[in-house]
């Protein structure tokens, strides 16, 4: 009896001390990650606040890593779009854990981007990520997203009631369709839809 409490009492210590470095994220997560790093260069001023307030969509690539120091994933948030076709946009690249490992802003033109009157569009694509989160695992519809999202765009497009509301459109290289989410301009879910 003694020697089985011994062996339990080592598996638990053993588990205890198993490296929070092991867990990678998923390329959703890493996305949402990469939103809300916008977020923390703006608030540190390494970046300006149009990167919050012209927000127009965002790019995922998961990286091979020759090494573990090198980065896992690539984010690329980019302005609404000028009318040469151009849009400044930032680069983050993140460790496996999503963590962001540095940053660069690409210039291009300044777009004209609508005005977002109670949420910005950077904490808006945060929530309509979180449908994605929390439903990736369990609706087989949404898996792909959540495991191999490649990008996405938010767009504000009158509602049913004509009200508009914030459109997130969702792209995965696991499948040909895409995921719509309609929230509220507060950011409340109104709907989502895989076709």
């Amino acid at each position: 009896m003694k020697l089985f409490q011994a062996v339990i009492v080592s598996v638990v210590l053993a588990s205890a001390t198993v490296p929070a470095h092991a867990a990678e994220v998923t390329v959703a997560k890493a996305a949402e990650l990469g939103c809300h790093r916008i977020e923390r260069l703006v608030t540190l001023r390494k970046i300006d606040a149009a990167f919050l307030d012209k927000f127009y969509a965002f790019r995922i690539e998961k990286l091979t890593q020759s090494s573990p120091s090198d980065p896992a994933f690539r984010f690329r948030s980019y302005q609404a779009m000028a009318s040469d076709g151009t849009s400044r946009m930032v680069e983050i690249l993140m460790d496996a854990k999503g963590k962001g490992t540095s940053h660069q802003v690409i210039e291009g033109s300044d777009g004209n981007a609508p005005t977002w009157p109670k949420t910005d569009p950077v904490t808006l694509m945060e929530y309509a990520l979180h449908y994605v989160l929390e439903n990736g695992t369990t609706k087989a519809e949404i898996a792909p997203f959540y495991n191999q999202l490649t990008e996405a765009t938010l767009t504000q497009v009158p509602g049913a009631s004509g009200q508009m509301v914030a459109q997130a459109i969702f792209k995965s290289s696991e499948t040909s369709k895409i995921l719509t989410v309609i929230q509220g301009l507060d950011g409340a879910l109104i709907s989502a839809e895989v076709k």
